[in-house]
């Protein structure tokens, strides 16, 4: 599959372009391929966006100079995957948590061979201390989950989520390119303890319990997935179409089937925090979308008119059941009451397509990965609900695909840690403000 990365809007980034012409996950049509212009009022999106990013390319220099005025970086690993780094999720954190884990997925197209090669990695993010005796963080592979291990197969992935059921930390899924879900349990393995208090032996060891083929259409591709409390998954498909899955400790049972739920490609999909029938998705299609799974024949809420490009993410607040975040190709991040969904109660541009966001363990924040844009970090208002930057990442090379907070046991940053990840230089990097 070859697709052409549109241009990217950040004038920095002159290295970025060079990288334009690359063999890319299929995700990154946009305005300019000819999945765009199948659907009504592309044109006009098309150029609605171009002076948004206009506007963005002018003030973006004054915007960084203003957030790096006011916070640093300390990057504390950087680190490498074997194929393009596409997604990072972290585990949440249990009572008392010394190390994190956190993982993160891989995609890469090889022509030659004509496949989709990938898989997933474990990183184990924890406190330490230096030669001086002075705290640090300290971050390393500690498992790999990958499709050349004979008795764990999975093949290139866009997603991995750990599961939300309580208690049930150490497991997971994933999604992946040939259309499969992966359930997989991820065991932490104890090691010796050196004298800085690092764990040289730990390790985390994947073990596959069930796969379930849910993808679609041409490109037969699971695309993104959530997991409710109550142990049920959903999954979206490149064709548009969803599947809600029920799972116990060895299997994946498909429930419900909604064909057609979107007219382009789907790359969001997420449950409400306090609703088990509520489910929301986004798509190439520019639609925002709300169902009620106890009638799927049809969305219960459609909007169309305020994404002016797709709707790449769909993030429901885990502290207040009616604000939903939604990220976008236009490069605009949302806030949502779902009480009334017509318009956003705000928008923030973050200088590059919004492809994942994730809040924060304990505070209204948001950590998204801006694509061209970077890592950029951003808070919430409790009361109004305003968005505002308060920090971009920009020491990835490439396109951020992944970003995500780590909760660690320490002083009063230790949750501002965060681990991103971009696609073209295979970068890790894990850091905090």
């Amino acid at each position: 599959l070859y697709i052409t990365l549109p241009r990217l809007n950040n004038a920095r980034d002159e290295k970025r372009r060079t990288q334009a012409s690359r063999d890319v996950p299929p995700r990154l049509v946009r305005r300019y391929s000819r999945l765009d212009v199948r659907h009504a009022g592309a044109l006009r999106r098309r150029e609605r966006v171009e002076r948004a990013r206009g506007g963005a390319r002018r003030r973006g220099e004054a915007r960084m100079v203003e957030t790096e005025d006011r916070r640093r970086a300390t990057t504390h690993a950087a680190l490498r995957t074997n194929h393009g780094a596409c997604g990072v999720e972290s585990r949440r954190a249990r009572g008392g948590a010394r190390r994190g884990v956190v993982l993160v997925t891989e995609y890469e197209h090889e022509a030659s061979r004509g496949r989709r090669v990938g898989g997933a990695r474990a990183y184990g993010v924890e406190r330490a201390t230096d030669d001086d005796g002075g705290a640090v963080v300290r971050a390393r592979q500690v498992g790999r989950y990958a499709d050349d291990d004979a008795s764990n197969t999975i093949g290139a992935v866009f997603e991995a989520r750990w599961s939300a059921r309580e208690g049930d930390w150490n497991r997971c899924a994933f999604a992946d390119a040939d259309g499969f879900l992966t359930l997989a349990r991820a065991e932490d393995v104890e090691g010796s303890r050196e004298s800085d208090g690092e764990d040289a032996g730990w390790r985390i060891e994947f073990q596959t319990l069930a796969k379930v083929h849910c993808g679609g259409g041409g490109l037969g591709m699971a695309t993104c997935l959530d997991w409710r409390s109550d142990g049920a998954l959903a999954a979206s498909a490149a064709d548009g179409s969803f599947r809600v899955m029920r799972e116990d400790a060895s299997a994946i049972e498909i429930v419900d089937t909604v064909e057609g739920a979107h007219d382009l490609e789907m790359w969001a999909i997420a449950f409400d925090a306090t609703r088990a029938d509520v489910l929301y998705t986004g798509a190439d299609d520019c639609a925002f979308k709300a169902w009620d799974l106890r009638d799927a024949s049809r969305a219960q809420m459609v909007n169309r008119k305020t994404h002016c490009a797709g709707v790449t993410c769909v993030v429901p607040s885990p502290r207040d059941e009616n604000t939903v975040v939604t990220g976008s190709y236009d490069d605009h991040v949302r806030l949502w009451d779902v009480r009334s969904m017509k318009s956003p109660v705000s928008e923030l541009n973050v200088g590059g397509g919004a492809w994942r966001c994730r809040w924060h363990p304990t505070r209204n924040a948001l950590a998204c990965a801006a694509m061209g844009g970077g890592a950029v970090l951003v808070d919430v208002d409790d009361a109004s609900g305003a968005l505002k930057e308060v920090f971009t990442y920009d020491e990835h090379e490439s396109i951020v695909y992944g970003a995500d907070w780590v909760q660690l046991d320490g002083d009063d940053d230790s949750s501002d840690v965060l681990v991103t990840c971009s696609f073209y230089d295979k970068s890790v990097r894990c850091w905090h403000v």
